[in-house]
Parts: structure tokens; sequence; C-alpha cells
């Protein structure tokens, strides 16, 4: 990791590291980083999904765009293996680098909030104060237990699964649908969703795509990317099941959130009213002109 000078106007921060949990990184994104990086790129590499890299970009006004990572042929890259050599400062290949820029920015807060991003200290993070940097990063004296941290995971787990069968626009996706690659910490952790308003339409999202052509991967993308977009910390990421094969032929695109031990781990899940608000948008989008069904009627 390093940074640019303290005297200097415009500053930059590197950060480098191997996987990182899906929780922590959502946490970083909506707390961590510092309200004056006016850019922020890199890639990154969820120990939930280990053979996907992610390329991650923050512009404008706090949009973000998290999206797998794709070599020339279309192909999602995977993350380079760990050197085997016993150099101390080779010890790990980095499969996450995050570059931030922007002026007036507080270097070593911003290493600070990467670094427990790393270490996966959700609880320590401060919030992000004044609108410039963060005021100061304090540390839980009290860390959670791995039982007391695994019952709030579970309880926040069937509280999204409740918020996703509430909406009739969504289906839920149990695991047994789910890449054979995917951690256990992806299966126990996540909650997994798709975008396909077929229950809503009084129909199937297999009839939808079979007898109306409707690409449901394209519409999870565009939904995920909207609420990435959207400026206010709330983030989904794409998770991509290969042994789920689509009508057209295509692994499946499902929507994926770690649901985290406490709110602001949560990534969208903590906002889920940007969920309905850009579903809304985007189905109209897709499936605005294929008619409800009257069965029965």
């Amino acid at each position: 990791m390093k940074s640019s000078g303290p005297g200097d106007d415009f500053g930059s921060v590197s950060f480098a590291c191997g996987a990182v949990s899906l929780a922590s990184f959502q946490r970083w994104v909506k707390s961590g980083i510092p309200r004056n990086a006016v850019r922020a790129k890199g890639f990154v590499t969820f120990i939930e999904d280990p053979l996907v890299t992610h390329d991650f970009h923050l512009s404008g006004k706090r949009r973000v765009e998290i999206e797998p990572s794709v070599d020339g042929v279309g192909t999602f890259r995977k993350p380079k293996p760990k050197s085997k050599r016993n150099d101390e400062n080779d010890d790990e290949t980095p499969q996450t680098r995050l570059v931030l820029i922007g002026p007036g920015m507080d270097q070593v807060l911003a290493l600070g909030a990467l670094e427990l991003m790393r270490s996966g200290m959700l609880g320590v993070l401060g919030e992000l104060r004044g609108g410039t940097a963060m005021d100061e990063l304090t540390v839980n004296s009290q860390p959670m237990d791995d039982q007391t941290r695994a019952r709030k995971i579970a309880a926040r787990l069937a509280k999204a699964r409740n918020l996703i069968e509430s909406d009739k626009r969504l289906e839920l996706v149990e695991a047994r649908f789910l890449e054979k690659s995917f951690t256990p910490q992806a299966r126990t952790e996540c909650v997994y969703f798709r975008l396909t308003g077929a229950f809503s339409n009084g129909t199937t999202s297999e009839i939808m795509e079979k007898e109306h052509g409707v690409d449901f991967n394209k519409v999870n993308h565009e939904l995920v990317t909207a609420i990435n977009s959207s400026g206010n910390g709330a983030t989904a990421t794409i998770a991509v099941c290969g042994d789920w094969p689509t009508h057209f032929g295509s692994p499946t695109i499902v929507v994926r959130v770690a649901v985290g031990s406490e709110d602001g781990e949560g990534g969208v899940l903590d906002a889920w009213g940007e969920v309905g608000k850009h579903a809304t948008v985007v189905l109209q989008r897709h499936i605005g002109h294929i008619p409800k069904c009257r069965c029965g009627f």
C-alpha cells in the first residue's frame, strides 16, 4: 500500500491485498471511501467467489460499478495464483488492488479503512463525517464472537429472504442452483435472487423466455447496474451460475448480496427501497409489452 505526500493538494492512495469478504467490501463502499475521493478504480476478488475477479469503478456523484472481469474473448478472468516465491514481500499475489484519487485526501484514514476492509473488521469502521474524510476509526474493544456473529447473520438472512419473497417481481434463488465453486460462506452469508416479474404477470420465467424472448440475464445485469450507480452507497453484485443454463444456453446471472451481521454491512439489503424503485423501471423496459395473463376470466 502507498499514498502521496501529506502536502499534496491532489492525493492518491493505492492498496493491494488478497480476496476480501463481500460484506466488508459492501461496508467499505458505503462508509469507508473518503467523501473527497473523486475517482476510485481497480479490481477485487471476493472470498465467496474466488474464481472470478470484479472490476471496480467510482466516479461522479458516488456512482459505482462492480462488474465481473472478462478477457478479450468474453470469458471471466480468474485471479492470478499466489506466488511460490519465498520473498517476504511477495507472499501473496494481489487479488484485490484499488486506487483512490481526490483533493485533500487524508491518506492515513483512507488506508486505515482499506485495511479494515481487508481484515474483515466490519464493526470498527467509523462513518464518514464532515463531507471530506473520516474523522476517526474507532476500535471495538469487544469483538463479536463467532456464535453471536453466526446468529446475527442467520437473522439477517431470514429478513432478506422475507423481503425478496414479499416482492412478487422477484424470485428467490435457492442454494441448489448456485455454482459449485462458490464457497460455504457464499451459501450461508449471502442471499440470491432474480428480477423476472413473472409471478406478478401471472406466468413463469420459463414461458417468458421461450415465448417472448425475454433475456433475464440482461434484466438482472441492468438492475445491479442501476442500484450501484444510484450514488447512495447501496450495492449489489452479480453472481454467475455456470451449472444453471438459461433457455438461451448462457449461464444464469443472479443478484447476490452479503447480508452481513450488522446494519451497514448488508449492501442493498440496508436500502431495500432501491431494489423496488429500479425494478419498476427495468421491468417496464423489458416486459412492459407482454400482456398479463387473464387465465380464468
